[in-house]
């Protein structure tokens, strides 16, 4: 499981040649999803560039029209460090930790009308434990439902919010303090961007959301916990 706690997008210089002035490349780290950048055309190259060097080892992607990615990664000297392909079907993407990276670029294009991208995770992320694999899935439904007196049915319907909540069993008081510190300051307030099944998409894709701490059981020298992921748009 990987999840990222500290996008470095949000600590970079965002422009796009081709953005639309409705819904500009800083909206790539909008806190809201929806609120998406958007290009005039069918394709657009995205650049990101820090002040200091930064460790890339992920790329998040989310609510995208986009048919391909392509992330290129570059040092301080314009020297190309390294090449990602990214399939929307995947909507993630995890490497070698790459160093010293100080601009990133991302192709992105659609086969007709213009391209839109909700929002990006880049950064290093955390390898998480992997969760028990007994585990549950749920769907919020916030669709507003009225249903009259003859059963008829009106609804504003809003996709459903992926929710997974997931155990974790004999961790070591070491690795879940870590995983404490990390994820107590954040909680339910900060959406991250995270992969629960990095290996197994068919079943539950990378998403956005927040991660909640929900209990935790110490045991000898173990502790076993649990935590809910709730998606966020």
């Amino acid at each position: 499981m990987k999840v990222l706690f500290t996008n470095a997008a949000e600590s970079a210089t965002i422009t796009a040649p081709n953005e639309s002035p409705n819904y500009p490349a800083a909206n790539l780290v909008h806190r809201i999803l929806k609120k998406r950048y958007q290009a005039v055309i069918n394709e657009d190259t995205i650049r990101l560039e820090w002040s200091a060097a930064v460790v890339v080892n992920c790329l998040y992607v989310g609510y995208t029209n986009a048919s391909a990615f392509t992330l290129r990664l570059y040092d301080a000297s314009a020297a190309l460090l390294a090449t990602v392909a990214l399939s929307p079907a995947d909507m993630a993407a995890h490497f070698a930790a790459v160093s010293g990276v100080r601009a990133a670029e991302i192709d992105l294009e659609v086969a007709s009308g213009a391209v839109y991208l909700g929002g990006i995770g880049i950064g290093e992320e955390y390898t998480m434990p992997d969760p028990r694999n007994d585990w549950t899935d749920g769907h919020l439904d916030n669709s507003n439902v009225e249903i009259s007196a003859d059963g008829q049915v009106f609804a504003n319907r809003i996709e459903p919010l992926r929710s997974l909540p997931l155990n974790f069993f004999t961790i070591g008081f070491e690795a879940f303090r870590e995983i404490r510190d990390l994820i107590v300051p954040i909680s339910r307030a900060v959406p991250v961007w995270l992969d629960v099944f990095e290996t197994w998409h068919a079943e539950a894709l990378p998403l956005y959301g927040t991660v909640e701490l929900s209990k935790s059981t110490k045991r000898d020298h173990v502790i076993d916990f649990s935590l809910n992921i709730q998606e966020a748009r």
